[in-house]
């Protein structure tokens, strides 16, 4: 299998599991009462970022390049804004914000605080203490 093959087929499989999570994270909600807000904040978000995890991890650890773990989480979040503004350019017939929950507001509040203290931690690395290994500003992601 060629690297193009195995990327194709790993491309299908992501499109097809991802309409499959839709549909069944909404069954999951009708079936537990739970709302749709915290079913994609919580737990569609926990597997969707899945192969970041395993991206990040791969590259830490086995490769030993941070480089490309902060650079996929950071690229994601842009990427998936970018999704949210073509989702609006096409939802009709009036805008995908005004269709949505406002408990997203709080989601969306603290993404972008957790993405500012990342942001933090890249400038000011010089500045920010270590504990052991293990940097101040993932001690404080963590702890939000």
């Amino acid at each position: 299998m060629t690297l193009w093959t195995g990327f194709i087929a790993c491309t299908v499989l992501i499109v097809y599991s991802g309409m499959n999570l839709s549909k069944y994270g909404d069954i999951l909600a009708e079936k537990t009462g739970l709302s749709r807000t915290w079913i994609g904040v919580v737990l569609m978000a926990a597997v969707t970022s899945l192969p970041e995890l395993i991206t990040g991890i791969s590259s830490v650890a086995v490769v030993g390049v941070p480089e490309i773990a902060a650079g996929d989480v950071f690229g994601s979040c842009v990427f998936n804004m970018l999704i949210l503004a073509v989702l609006d350019a096409i939802s009709r017939p009036m805008p995908l914000y005004t269709k949505a929950h406002t408990g997203h507001v709080l989601s969306a509040g603290f993404g972008i605080l957790l993405i500012g203290v990342a942001a933090v931690g890249l400038f000011a690395q010089e500045a920010m203490p270590a504990i052991g290994w293990i940097g101040s500003t993932s001690f404080l992601i963590i702890a939000l």
